[in-house]
């Protein structure tokens, strides 16, 4: 930055040295305006200092240029990271200012404001430093007491290089963790997958640590990030829950069947995982008159029946032996479908608890992965609204 005042003491007349119009001076030999940082943050600051000197000119204008690296505080919120922005002022003030000393702003029409890499106070000054995008400009300020010539910086952080590092992963790795609920039941797969998903996101909650500001309260990226950890883990743990359930034996009541495999089911979308039989369906069945009964019952009965009627006539008797015959083998043949259907039975009730258990587990299943979607959608907006709004001094 340059500072210029007029010391009268430093005039010479034309007539004497007409050749000279302006000499470089030591800044230790000159008098100097007291300057100071006003909010300083560098313990080891001793004053402003210019290894070039300064430049007096005939009329004893005095302009000293200075080089130096100022340490200040800023005004900092984290709290929307990686779309933050940040306040500063760089104040200069003079410490023995008197009621006629005055620091203004040097306007660029002034007679030694020539330098193209300096700001005047009449222009806004944009400059980009690693990931942040600063404008600033000069201003002065009275407070009362003096006066103070302010660099007035805004800066907003580019987020382009923390969300494609830190942050997309850790949305992308928050969905992925869904798909263990798409897989299937009976595989130990899943419960593998799960946990390489929740490792990697320890992973990336580490890096992001080591990103964010440290301040009072976290960022709410960071506080998402952390919710996210936790509902992996618990989901995680229903997965392990899910697959238990899917390799337990027995019956489930017949309101559980009806509420959880039949109504929830359809609601998710799976159909109906009950089989109830309902109270008005009659299993099918064949009607046989008691002519039939009778017969097919009580064939010896028939057979001495047809013999005492047709006992003297031979050809009714072979016919009878005939149908005697065939109805044996009818009622062999029923009581082999009778068998076999006692079989079916029994197998189907053997079958039929673990049936019910793993269509449990399924529609659990699915409640996790529709419950855990619609966890990863409200946290984001629950997490704005109730994070507070916080500043420090950085």
């Amino acid at each position: 930055m340059g500072a210029i005042w007029n010391d009268r003491r430093l005039q010479w007349q034309n007539s004497r040295y007409s050749d000279v119009d302006e000499i470089r001076v030591s800044d230790d030999k000159l008098w100097r305006p007291a300057l100071t940082l006003a909010n300083n943050a560098d313990p080891e600051f001793e004053g402003f200092k210019s290894s070039a000197g300064a430049r007096v000119f005939r009329n004893g204008e005095v302009v000293w240029d200075i080089s130096q690296i100022l340490k200040t505080t800023c005004e900092h919120n984290a709290r929307n990271f990686p779309f933050d922005d940040m306040e500063c002022s760089a104040c200069i003030a003079n410490e023995e200012q008197r009621g006629n000393e005055v620091l203004k702003c040097l306007e660029r029409d002034h007679a030694h404001s020539s330098r193209v890499d300096l700001a005047y106070c009449d222009v806004d000054t944009f400059v980009r430093v690693d990931e942040w995008n600063t404008e600033w400009e000069i201003e002065e300020e009275d407070d009362g007491n003096y006066t103070l010539a302010c660099i007035k910086l805004h800066m907003r952080r580019d987020p382009t290089y923390h969300m494609c590092t830190a942050i997309a992963p850790s949305f992308f790795l928050a969905l992925l963790m869904a798909v263990t609920f798409l897989l299937p039941l009976d595989t130990g797969e899943r419960l593998g997958y799960a946990m390489t998903i929740f490792l990697s996101m320890i992973v990336t909650l580490v890096f992001i640590t080591e990103i964010v500001p440290a301040e009072e309260s976290l960022p709410v990226i960071a506080v998402v990030v952390l919710i996210y950890i936790c509902m992996m883990a618990l989901w995680m743990l229903l997965a392990v829950f899910t697959t238990r359930l899917s390799q337990k034996e027995g019956t489930l009541p017949r309101w559980a069947r009806a509420l959880f495999l039949r109504h929830l089911a359809r609601l998710l979308l799976l159909g109906d995982l009950s089989n109830i039989m309902s109270d008005d369906v009659e299993p099918e069945s064949v009607s046989v008159d008691s002519a039939d009964k009778s017969k097919l019952h009580n064939g010896k009965e028939a057979k001495e029946s047809v013999v005492y009627y047709f006992h003297d006539k031979p050809a009714e008797r072979e016919k009878l032996q005939l149908l005697h015959a065939i109805k044996q083998l009818l009622t062999e043949l029923q009581a082999s479908l009778k068998s076999l259907r006692d079989k079916e039975e029994e197998d189907s009730d053997k079958k039929e608890p673990e049936a019910d258990y793993y269509n449990l587990a399924h529609v659990v299943d699915r409640v996790c992965f529709v419950t855990y979607i619609v966890g990863l959608v409200i946290t984001i907006p629950l997490t704005f609204v109730f994070t507070p709004y916080s500043g420090s001094d950085d």
